[in-house]
């Protein structure tokens, strides 16, 4: 009798809400284990170091170029962040952190990238934020 009474519940309950029916089918037939918290906040870590290495690389090459110049003391001068200079113990410290995620994971996995694996980067970051409960394309690095 108890079994038959649950029965009317979930017959109301998929006349009120019929997607409740997928979402029981799925977390009945679901055979992958979801990513533990850990693993989630890894992958994260993971990608925003490849992210920063990547702009760091990027800033090297602009240094090397004389687009921007290492200084004693950063002045901020106007709005124009991508060429503004660097302070000189700021960037040692950059270049120490650089070698140290060449050494995690490899010069050959830190790029460079074109456009598609750039947007699958993105995309993995923006997926993983959402999981934690971040909007769609919050990508903060």
């Amino acid at each position: 009798m108890h079994h038959l009474f649950h029965g009317h519940y979930l017959e109301a309950a998929l006349d009120i809400q019929p997607e409740l029916l997928a979402d029981l089918m799925i977390e009945q037939e679901w055979i992958e284990k979801p990513r533990r918290l850990g693993e989630i906040i890894a992958a994260i870590d993971g990608l925003v170091d490849k992210v920063w290495y990547s702009r760091h690389m990027l800033r090297h090459e602009m240094i090397e170029a004389g687009k921007i110049k290492l200084v004693d003391k950063e002045i901020f001068l106007g709005h124009d962040h991508r060429n503004r200079p660097v302070q000189c113990d700021i960037w040692e410290g950059a270049l120490k952190d650089a070698t140290k995620v060449e050494m995690v994971y490899g010069v050959e996995n830190l790029g460079p990238w074109d456009d598609f694996k750039w947007g699958v980067i993105n995309g993995k970051l923006s997926a993983l934020h959402w999981v934690l409960g971040d909007e769609w394309g919050m990508l903060d690095t």
